[in-house]
């Protein structure tokens, strides 16, 4: 079994100049290593190959757009729970 360690998943928002605007950035961290995605409004997906130049690269295949978008999902619903947490009512 894992310990809630090895399970933690750390997402950080950002930006990339690379993609430019339109572009939903983030880091992702886990017990295994760390990637960087990018997501556009259309759904297509692009993961960070290098950081000098910055270069990035469309996500093709199934079982890493699968992970990915689960990496999204994941986060987003993160953030809404946290937005819930934060409300107030009147």
């Amino acid at each position: 079994m894992k310990s809630s360690e090895e399970q933690a998943i750390i997402y950080t928002s950002g930006t990339s100049p690379a993609l430019g605007t339109g572009w939903d950035v983030m880091h992702v961290q886990t017990g295994q290593g760390s990637v960087e995605l990018g997501r556009d409004a259309t759904g297509k997906i692009m993961r960070k190959t290098d950081t000098a130049p910055d270069t990035w690269e469309m996500v093709i295949d199934q079982e890493s757009l699968r992970m990915c978008q689960e990496y999204f999902d994941h986060r987003d619903k993160l953030r809404q729970a946290a937005a819930d947490d934060t409300a107030t009512f009147d």
